[in-house]
């Protein structure tokens, strides 16, 4: 698409301003707020992201995303009160407590006559699930440490020093991206698929959701397979888990057929090494951490496109004793899904990290899941910098329409929107497979003919 010039400071100021707003006037509440500007960033984006972009203009590219970024730094999470857990868990840790072992409120009866509690009453209201155990790993838990030591009872600085880890993670995530790019062969602007994405930049750099580690940690991984640094792979395989648990998913594509050979017992002990740290860590309030996670999968419900639907569907025919199992049962139907990718993906030999499959495995993930969150669709988009890059970008928009669930006068719509996000997903998805498929077969038949003229 050659977009003139007259229209392209147009759609730069569309996209930077769109980007801008949701960060620092959006309000959770109002979903117009939210789908508005959205759609103009996301448009925008799309026809700037759809010219002849060569090597030199992305980079260009990429500067102008960085400095929107930065802009963003001041900006305190708008859209997501995670950030005042992030703080609490912080707080904890930088006062030597370790936050797995008791919920806010057990902490507040425990610390309630001294000065710490004073503080922790301060931000006790802010809190989404103070009655629930922190779920937050490792390495997230060392972060929110470190910052919480700097800024103290200091909410807007805290806010400032996790925006500067999550932006240094993000410029990793462009630096390892732009080599696995080269290395394959793949056109450079395929990473704004991720780095300039409206979503990712509004809940990754503003709203500071912890999948940008995950995503970083998985770029190392697939960087240090590509240059067969096996350890360092699942050295970083490992610090992607202990960043997001979601990662374990995505460990078994790194290992080869057979199993029981070097490469993959170098992999595994790599992958061992943090995991293994964040057990440690975490044995003491173990228990409690497991339940939280229970909940979590069995009683939590947002933009489920099979969980709702179902247990809403129990609930009119009064199957009150099988709504605990849906979880379960929904669970168990991906395992399978899980099993016959992971399967194939070594039967086929692949001597090399799959993206479709990897892509595949998080997006049944998720359509079989509870709760799906706009930022949990965030290692997806970094996926689609290699595959199936029409049906990511458009659930990207697609997924703000979850914010329905908090706007008092668009939540009776929320089922159609449900419906209407999904249902456009699949669709691309379906097109983008048969398109690949016709491709696969275009190139054996190619190759065929070729073979036969020699």
């Amino acid at each position: 698409m050659n977009l003139r010039k007259s229209t392209f400071p147009i759609m730069i100021f569309a996209y930077a301003g769109s980007i801008i707003y949701l960060s620092y006037y959006s309000v959770q509440d109002s979903l117009v707020s939210i789908l508005m500007p959205g759609f103009i960033a996301s448009i925008s984006f799309y026809i700037l992201y759809s010219r002849q972009l060569q090597e030199q203009t992305t980079f260009r590219f990429i500067q102008f995303i960085i400095l929107i970024k930065l802009t963003l730094i001041f900006a305190i999470p708008n859209l997501s009160n995670d950030f005042y857990r992030f703080w609490w868990d912080g707080y904890l840790s930088s006062h030597g407590i370790n936050p797995y072992l008791w919920t806010p409120a057990e902490i507040l009866i425990q610390y309630h006559s001294q000065h710490l509690g004073d503080a922790l009453q301060a931000q006790y209201n802010q809190l989404n699930s103070p009655e629930y155990h922190t779920v937050y790993p490792l390495l997230s838990q060392l972060i929110f440490c470190i910052s919480a030591k700097i800024a103290g009872t200091h909410l807007h600085i805290f806010s400032i020093i996790l925006k500067l880890f999550v932006l240094i993670a993000d410029l990793g995530i462009l630096f390892f991206s732009i080599k696995i790019l080269r290395q394959l062969k793949r056109p450079l602007k395929y990473i704004l698929l991720f780095f300039g994405n409206p979503l990712c930049i509004m809940e990754l750099n503003n709203n500071l959701h912890f999948e940008v580690f995950l995503i970083l940690f998985l770029a190392l991984s697939i960087y240090y397979t590509l240059h067969s640094k096996v350890f360092l792979s699942g050295l970083s395989i490992g610090f992607s888990f202990i960043s997001k648990l979601t990662s374990l998913l995505l460990l078994p594509l790194f290992i080869q057929w057979p199993f029981f050979k070097k490469y993959n017992i170098l992999i595994i002990i790599g992958f061992l090494f943090p995991t293994l740290l964040f057990i440690a860590y975490l044995i003491p309030g173990l228990y409690g951490y497991q339940k939280s996670m229970g909940l979590y999968f069995h009683q939590f419900e947002f933009n489920s496109l099979l969980y709702g639907p179902i247990s809403n569907y129990f609930d009119i025919h009064k199957w009150y004793l099988l709504k605990p199992k849906i979880g379960i049962y929904l669970m168990s139907i991906f395992l399978l899904i899980y099993s016959v990718i992971l399967t194939y993906n070594w039967v086929s030999n692949k001597s090399f990290f799959s993206f479709k499959h990897a892509w595949l495995i998080l997006f049944f993930y998720l359509i079989f899941s509870s709760t799906v969150h706009p930022w949990y669709i965030t290692p997806i988009l970094f996926l689609s910098c290699f595959v199936f890059p029409l049906s990511s970008f458009a659930w990207s928009f697609l997924i703000l329409f979850s914010y329905a669930r908090y706007d008092s006068y668009f939540i009776n719509y929320e089922p159609i929107l449900l419906y209407l996000e999904y249902t456009i997903v699949l669709i691309l998805l379906i097109y983008e497979l048969h398109k690949q498929q016709h491709k696969n077969m275009q190139n054996e038949f190619d190759i065929k003919n070729t073979a036969h003229l020699q």
